[in-house]
């Protein structure tokens, strides 16, 4: 009898391990690099970049002015949150804090910083972070550049006429791309109550399957998960 009570006692303790074992939720891959990117960064001479534990983030963009020509002084700082999804930084709820041009002239009506979202690259140097256009096909053939995409981002503004006049919101933007005549007709629209201006031109474009060139820019694009994928320049930081 009292191996039979043994023997019950250490399969119900098995059974109750393995349960536990299996209501054990392993970290995400994004959790994990979302650890690793909370603190202060900088770019020399860029950027400082803080991301905090609660998903806030404060961004301060660094450049010389003729006022203090051989210093770098904050050029703008704007503040929100952030998240993490497909190794990719986003950034939203954001707000312009500050702004050096609207210090510098009394006569500067509207600035606007636009966040665009970020690969993270973590290696033993550092922190890269490379600005990326994420666009949504809005009318064509998937993954065929003819047609219409979508873009939306956050923007950080000042407005010397609206109040608050520190604020931000979103900026929806479409490029409507006419493979025949190699000509895009881009849209951008601010959605949010700014002076800051919208913008409707058509101009030339040049796409080789992998390079797109426009407006003087060039980008390195890609198709995947039903998107379409512009990456830019990186930026590379440290602690």
């Amino acid at each position: 009898m009292k191996k039979i009570i043994t023997y019950c006692v250490i399969l119900f303790t098995i059974i109750l391990i393995n349960g536990c074992t299996e209501n054990v939720i392993s970290p995400s891959e994004d959790d994990l690099i979302t650890t690793k990117i909370i603190g202060k960064w900088k770019a020399n001479n860029y950027e400082t970049l803080v991301l905090n534990g609660d998903g806030t983030f404060i961004d301060t963009s660094l450049a010389i002015f003729s006022d203090n020509p051989n210093v770098y002084v904050p050029h703008y700082v704007v503040k929100g949150k952030y998240y993490v999804n497909n190794e990719i930084l986003y950034f939203y709820d954001v707000r312009l804090l500050y702004a050096k041009a609207a210090e510098m002239s009394p006569t500067t009506i509207a600035f606007g910083v636009r966040l665009e979202p970020r690969i993270i690259k973590i290696n033993e140097n550092g922190l890269t972070l490379q600005i990326v256009k994420i666009l949504e096909p809005f009318e064509g053939n998937y993954p065929n550049l003819n047609g219409k995409w979508e873009s939306t981002s956050w923007v950080g503004a000042y407005d010397k006429d609206i109040q608050p006049y520190f604020k931000g919101g979103e900026q929806k933007e479409e490029y409507h791309f006419y493979n025949d005549s190699l000509k895009v007709n881009y849209t951008s629209e601010y959605l949010f109550n700014t002076t800051l201006t919208n913008s409707n031109y058509i101009t030339d474009y040049s796409f080789d399957g992998v390079n797109f060139q426009y407006d003087n820019l060039t980008y390195q694009v890609e198709f995947k998960n039903n998107k379409m994928y512009w990456f830019w320049y990186s930026i590379n930081y440290s602690k």
